[in-house]
């Protein structure tokens, strides 16, 4: 081929820049998160993202060595099939299921009982079913899937009936709950004025109902076929020992995300103040549903009303 050489070349220099690329949303991600903490922010940001290049430097030698092939098939290997899978899962949980969970009991104690009663008729249904139509009867799995669905409706229809609410206010304030406001937010943000459109009410189900329901469903189920593939099948192309050394990755990552959950590092005053800032940020995106049409009526100066994030009642009136 003529100019071998020079294609070459331009292939190194594109796998290099690809590489580059790739370590800045890597080192910009965490170096960010890390700046966000209240020891991190005292650190400059340069410091920062130096230690974390220098660490990932160290790291990544192991995969220069003699046995470097197989430590990076090992670690792609377990990254992909496992953690990437796990961290799916506990991203959708955090959002669709802990977030906003405490705010609605503090809005209506009676909330806990039907809340609860969701995530068990789903999550323990899921696992429960799943674990089973892996292991026990993998050549009738599909009964799993059924016996879930069956499971997760029956719980939500009874904690629907305890909540005490209509269909319509079940949905809004408990169905939607976590992933409400976040598609609104979401949606708010297409246009300048903030206002509403007809389309959004079916992107908010549609984009709540796959962040919640769909997509960690459909992600547990992925993680259980990677599973019964590890134990009947294992990664025959990986030795025996790196196997082992791979799995310490995805174990790894679960710990790092599971940890602060149960030991969270900031104070009260902190939570608060994190809470405060989200619920502002995501409380002006849409808060213009009633203002806008309020300014365009009463013109510039009047008073406006604050739409409440869940429902659209009025919560707050501002003082003339």
């Amino acid at each position: 081929m003529k100019g071998s050489n020079f294609w070459a070349i331009i292939l190194f220099i594109t796998l290099f820049t690809l590489g580059v690329d790739s370590a800045f949303s890597m080192i910009e991600a965490a170096s960010t998160v890390i700046a966000d903490t209240k020891a991190g922010s005292k650190i400059n940001r340069m410091v920062i993202a130096l230690s974390l290049c220098i660490m990932g430097l160290l790291c990544s030698l192991i995969f220069a060595s003699n046995f470097g092939s197989y430590a990076l098939d090992a670690v792609d290997f377990y990254l992909c099939a496992y953690l990437m899978v796990l961290l799916g899962i506990l991203q959708c949980t955090s959002v669709s299921w802990v977030f906003e969970y405490d705010l609605k009991v503090k809005e209506n104690p009676k909330f806990r009982t039907p809340l609860l009663l969701m995530i068990v008729s789903y999550w323990g249904s899921l696992f429960l079913w799943g674990i089973l139509a892996f292991g026990a009867f993998f050549k009738y799995n599909w009964v799993g899937g059924i016996l879930f669905i069956f499971c997760m409706l029956v719980g939500h229809v009874v904690a629907w009936r305890l909540s005490g609410l209509s269909f319509g206010d079940f949905y809004d304030k408990l169905i939607m709950c976590g992933v409400g406001r976040l598609g609104k937010s979401i949606t708010k943000l297409s246009y300048k004025d903030h206002s509403s459109r007809k389309w959004m009410p079916f992107f908010h189900f549609y984009w709540g109902f796959c962040v919640k329901y769909i997509n960690p469903g459909g992600l547990v189920w992925m993680l259980m076929m990677s599973i019964r593939f590890r134990i009947t099948e294992g990664h025959k192309e990986i030795e025996e020992l790196w196997n082992y050394v791979g799995m310490i990755f995805p174990l790894a990552g679960f710990l790092l995300f599971i940890i602060p959950v149960f030991w969270p590092m900031g104070t009260a005053d902190d939570e608060k103040q994190i809470q405060d800032c989200l619920d502002k940020a995501l409380d002006e995106h849409y808060k213009g549903e009633g203002e806008a049409e309020a300014a365009k009526a009463d013109g510039p100066g009047a008073d406006t009303k604050n739409v409440d994030a869940f429902n659209g009642d009025t919560n707050k009136v501002n003082p003339a």
